[in-house]
């Protein structure tokens, strides 16, 4: 198919648009599609998704793509790219746009805060996603078969077929579906088939979920990836976002493995549940939280490690006074994933020391190295918090109030926990003030 490329006179504000580009660095959010269009080039990553804006959000959570391309079933008529998501990345932050007829690209939405989410409510009429179908039931409606998909711990998305389904005998089927990678693995246009997504990330999963950290715990079963990460929480916030991922372990600075040390397993079974926990020295365990019926946690990780250096891909070298500019900084600097500050003398001038911008392949540090003179975190670029563009002002947050607790789920901010086979969390408590925690009183019986 020939394409043409777009030359024209662009306006002022078009004109700042691609200055700002050209600076990657950020300018605030840029949520709007662009139809006709396509990016040419920068390549990370292709999928098939039944939406423009599915397409966006799988760029949004992508850690390397900027930009992304949507290919609708009426743009192409090459079967297999038809629904297809192309993510995006580039040095510039920008892209060539040629004209192709019904294609709409966009950008991701990493700078735009509020707008940042991995729910997907939308049911598609007319279309099959297809997966692994491993299970299939009667039902009477599309938003029973949405609800069994959310409410089953394995399905990611589903296809049901509709009472004016031509064969007879498949009428009202609900097909429950997972991949490899958490999207249809093709879309094919077809009469009567309704098709969604689980709703386990909008908060409306029944499962409910374990909160429970278990130390000096391993768990085994399959491996589904693994990733460097310098704590249990943010191996079990990757947990929670990663698709297949229903419980991980963590093995710390300190496991003899010294290969293993910082990677963090994600883990899944076939019933869903960890099979033979392991007692193991410097192992953390835990599951994913996406089943939880309250708000995921934010899909960024604010903690700045002291005496931790991340290692990864050099972006960019800048001088700072202090860790928390450089987060600032990399938070600022669209493509920069996590960073470290040095505080050796020969990497200071002045007040101001070398603040290293970094990225990797997976958004995860390639190797964290303890005991350095350094400081070292990640980019508030996905925090729902606020808006990280370079006119926006970081806030000082605290946490007041709070979230009703649900069957099932952790109802405790502190929880006292012994290395038990049978039981490790013994007691529960609230925070309610600096140094002081309520709890009840038989937490020190005996």
């Amino acid at each position: 198919m020939e394409v043409i490329v777009l030359f024209r006179i662009i306006s002022f504000r078009q004109a700042v648009y691609f200055m700002c580009l050209f600076a990657a660095v950020s300018c605030g959010c840029l949520p709007q599609l662009h139809k006709n269009t396509f990016f040419r080039g920068g390549d990370v990553s292709a999928m098939y998704t039944p939406s423009a804006r599915h397409c966006q959000m799988m760029c949004t959570f992508h850690p390397r793509c900027l930009l992304f391309s949507f290919l609708p079933a009426d743009s192409t008529s090459v079967t297999d790219k038809r629904f297809g998501c192309f993510l995006k990345d580039s040095v510039t932050g920008m892209l060539p746009r040629v004209l192709r007829k019904n294609a709409i690209s966009g950008h991701s939405l990493k700078q735009c805060g509020h707008q940042i989410r991995a729910c997907h409510r939308d049911i598609y009429k007319g279309i099959d996603m297809r997966g692994v179908n491993f299970n299939v039931s009667k039902v009477k409606s599309v938003e029973e078969c949405q609800k069994r998909c959310t409410n089953s711990i394995h399905c990611l998305f589903f296809t049901y077929a509709t009472q004016a389904f031509n064969n007879a005998e498949y009428r009202n089927n609900c097909l429950l579906k997972h991949s490899p990678g958490g999207t249809p693995t093709s879309i094919k246009v077809l009469a009567n088939v309704e098709s969604g997504f689980s709703l386990k990330p909008c908060a409306d999963s029944e499962i409910g979920c374990h909160m429970d950290i278990f130390q000096h715990l391993a768990f085994s079963d399959v491996d589904v990836a693994r990733v460097i990460a310098p704590d249990a929480f943010v191996c079990r916030t990757i947990c929670t976002y990663h698709p297949n991922c229903l419980f991980f372990t963590f093995y710390t600075n300190a496991w003899k493995i010294e290969s293993q040390r910082n990677v963090c397993f994600l883990k899944t079974s076939h019933s869903g549940t960890p099979s033979s926990p392991t007692p193991q020295e410097n192992a953390i365990s835990g599951y994913s939280l996406l089943t939880c019926k309250q708000t995921l946690p934010e899909p960024c990780h604010s903690k700045i490690y002291s005496e931790v250096d991340f290692e990864g891909e050099e972006l960019n070298v800048t001088f700072v006074q202090g860790a928390n500019l450089c987060q600032e900084t990399c938070t600022k600097t669209i493509r920069c994933q996590f960073f470290t500050y040095s505080l050796h003398p020969e990497d200071c001038r002045g007040e101001k020391c070398k603040c290293s911008l970094r990225l990797s392949s997976d958004g995860s540090p390639t190797k964290i190295t303890h005991g350095m003179r350094a400081s070292s975190g990640y980019s508030l670029r996905l925090c729902r918090s606020g808006d990280h563009s370079a006119c926006a002002t970081k806030a000082n947050t605290r946490i007041v109030g709070g979230t009703d607790s649900f069957l099932g789920e952790w109802p405790w901010q502190v929880s006292l926990q012994a290395k038990l086979r049978a039981q490790n969390h013994l007691c529960g408590g609230s925070i309610i003030g600096h140094q002081w925690v309520l709890t009840a009183a038989h937490c020190f019986d005996g």
